[in-house]
């Protein structure tokens, strides 16, 4: 499968600049018809909590932006965006839509951040929640879930075969960011892709370094501080040799 993740400088809570810069990118780079395109953790907004002006529902701008592009383009886009439910609170949420333009899943980042304050703006999701494109099982997460290696191990019963995180994850913490997703693809022997953002916002600087690892937790491509798109292919026949030549996996207890 094509995967192929736009890094960039996501301007604060302005849904058309936004919108703008993905079809700029999108449209100076060839994309297989089937791919799966993947932005970041609020690629419309960046990681703001003023839900008044971001929030939105099923036929919000953004979503509308979306389903209209992954129609134009004949693909699969994975992208965070802030979603506001019928009832309860506002939602951090990545959603995948398909080739005619259908949402085919949503996921509710479980683990909002409490040391900066989403918790007490977003609802926590509840779901580890794979989902099947094609042959591959993928398994969405968002930002500081990364931390919690316990969710990866739940998609495991599945299993999952491709992890992504997208993220707005801040400079200062750089190594965390790439030590922790080489070690979710080392324990879960599984592709993971970690999707960060550039530039600055009014709390944080981003620093990007995008990345994506093999089964084997060795890195297929990398990204700098840099507005770039990372492409690359992953196979199902790489992940299934990998996890028969060395099955860890089936020793697994919990």
């Amino acid at each position: 499968m094509d995967i192929i993740a736009l890094q960039y400088d996501v301007a604060w809570e302005d849904k058309q600049a936004n919108h703008q810069k993905v079809q700029e990118l999108v449209a100076a780079n060839p994309i297989n018809p089937g791919s799966l395109l993947i932005l970041p953790e609020m690629f419309d907004t960046g990681f703001s909590f003023n839900t008044g002006n971001t929030a939105e529902s099923n036929d919000g701008p953004s979503h509308v932006f979306l389903k209209d592009l992954a129609q134009q383009k004949s693909i699969y886009i994975h992208a965070g965006l802030t979603y506001r439910p019928e009832q309860g609170q506002c939602q951090n949420q990545a959603v995948t839509i398909n080739p005619q333009g259908e949402i085919i899943h949503r996921y509710t980042k479980i683990h909002t951040f409490t040391p900066g304050g989403e918790t007490d703006c977003f609802e926590q999701g509840r779901t580890v929640s794979p989902y099947q494109i094609n042959d591959f099982t993928i398994c969405p997460f968002v930002c500081y879930d990364l931390r919690f290696p316990e969710i990866f191990r739940m998609a495991m019963n599945v299993p999952t075969d491709f992890f992504t995180v997208i993220a707005s994850w801040p400079a200062k913490r750089k190594d965390h960011w790439l030590s922790l997703l080489k070690a979710r693809a080392i324990e879960n022997q599984a592709y993971v892709l970690g999707l960060n953002r550039i530039g600055t916002d009014e709390y944080h600087a981003y620093d990007g370094h995008s990345i994506l690892f093999n089964p084997k937790g060795e890195c297929i491509v990398s990204l700098e501080n840099n507005e770039a798109i990372l492409q690359a292919q992953i196979e199902k026949n790489t992940l299934i040799e990998a996890r028969q030549k060395f099955p860890v996996l089936k020793d697994k207890q919990f």
